[in-house]
């Protein structure tokens, strides 16, 4: 079996061919649950990593606080050996051959992102990192944070180097944690990459769970910040419809109907009035 570094695509274009490999999902939470039922429906064998004994011992039943759909995902593939459960992710590192980093941003009173738990992952995950082994990030964080204070971590903990003795990639996604599987499968997907191998391989692992466009881009920090902005816009579109929507109730115009000729238009788009479900969230 070729290590995951140096696979090409007719290595994982089957079910069977995929079993060969094992992927850990840190942590297994309301994004990376719907990573790990992808991933195990595709083949591969999965691990997912939740350092909450409540949402661990979920997990170690086939079910989740998250996503009520991949409980029949998880449970069949918990039967048949495709998918297990572990709080070690130091440990669970060590048997992966790509590990997905799923751990989401938590945002504080000052409304700054928090990476001390992303931190803490990093270096329980390096600590356990085996050479040619992939690590991609999907959690959305600030331009040049995996490249920058993530990379070092891990290559001070594991004492291998990114680029040379194992592919680092990052391909943040924005997905409400309620999203069918189908639909998430269906999201196009931006994905950087250290260098041009771990780029490569990022793509092919994801072009096995993903259905839509998978866009390249130069750099790891080029796709942290189109997360970033993709966010910033969902979220102001959010809050203009919200205004909008108060504007009407004090002009006496139906909202509603507004919102059905936007969603027919070509031209004019407008979300529904309400709290946007970021995935810039903790866990």
């Amino acid at each position: 079996m070729s290590s995951i570094m140096s696979i090409n695509k007719e290595d994982i274009d089957s079910f069977e061919k995929c079993g060969n490999y094992t992927v850990s999902v840190i942590e297994c939470g309301k994004i990376g649950v719907s990573y790990a039922c992808l991933f195990a429906d595709a083949g591969f064998r999965v691990i997912g990593v939740n350092t909450n004994p409540h949402a661990l011992e979920l997990l170690k039943k086939g079910q989740t606080l998250f996503l009520k759909e991949a409980y029949r995902t998880l449970e069949r593939y918990m039967k048949e050996g495709g998918f297990t459960a572990s709080s070690n992710a130091r440990k669970t590192a060590s048997e992966s051959d790509i590990i997905v980093i799923a751990v989401q941003t938590a945002v504080d009173r000052k409304k700054k992102p928090d990476y001390s738990l992303l931190e803490k992952m990093c270096r329980e995950v390096g600590m356990g990192l085996q050479k040619d082994s992939l690590v991609l990030f999907i959690c959305s964080t600030g331009p040049g944070i995996v490249e920058g204070s993530m990379r070092e971590i891990l290559e001070k903990t594991s004492g291998l180097k990114a680029g040379l003795d194992f592919g680092l990639a990052c391909s943040p996604i924005q997905a409400n944690p309620l999203e069918t599987l189908s639909r998430v499968s269906n999201f196009s997907r931006v994905v950087g990459a250290i260098d041009e191998s771990s780029l490569r391989i990022a793509n092919l692992v994801l072009g096995r769970i993903t259905k839509s466009n998978i866009m390249e881009v130069s750099s790891m920090k080029t796709a942290e910040a189109i997360n970033l902005f993709q966010n910033a816009s969902n979220e102001a579109s959010q809050a203009l419809a919200n205004e909008l929507a108060f504007l009407c109730e004090r002009l006496g115009i139906d909202f509603l109907e507004i919102l059905k000729v936007a969603h027919k238009s070509d031209t004019f788009h407008l979300p529904f009035p309400g709290v946007l479900n970021s995935s810039a969230r903790s866990d």
